[in-house]
């Protein structure tokens, strides 16, 4: 699979320098004594995610930043290669890849592959110790299909 994310990243770089943005940003990962320290500029971020759109612009002297990083982009790419590359992995975590990928709403591909899965095999889900812990969402998806197999 040919990934063409340069084009895009090439343009983010232009928008940044025209604007003249140039603010330092300091990401900490993990927890003490555990943590690693990463520092990118905020014109970046704010151009590659949705997130930091949001956050660096209504929080510039906020320090602390959560995880959801909403790289839309990159998360498309990693899940058209997990299901095209990886569908024997995801099959085998099968119940905890269909919960995960309903707690987040940008995952919809790694959706739609796990519902067409459950289409045909529904026992995957519904004999599942996972069943009870499914998202509101997760469940609707199911109701809405009318292809479930018995």
């Amino acid at each position: 699979m040919v990934i063409k994310l340069f084009e895009k990243l090439s343009n983010n770089y232009i928008e940044l320098f025209e604007k003249g943005e140039d603010y330092n940003v300091v990401i900490n990962v993990g927890e003490s004594p555990n943590v690693k320290e990463f520092k990118a500029y905020s014109g970046i971020l704010k151009y590659r995610s949705r997130y930091f759109q949001n956050e660096l612009t209504k929080a510039i002297n906020n320090t602390n930043i959560t995880d959801e990083l909403l790289f839309e982009e990159l998360t498309t790419v990693i899940e058209t290669h997990l299901i095209e590359s990886n569908a024997h992995w995801l099959r085998i975590h099968f119940s905890h890849i269909y919960k995960t990928s309903f707690e987040n709403k940008n995952l919809k591909k790694l959706q739609k592959w796990c519902n067409d899965i459950v289409a045909k095999y529904p026992n995957l889900i519904f004999d599942s110790e996972n069943f009870v812990f499914l998202k509101e969402d997760a469940l609707i998806s199911l109701i809405q299909r009318d292809d479930l197999q018995k």
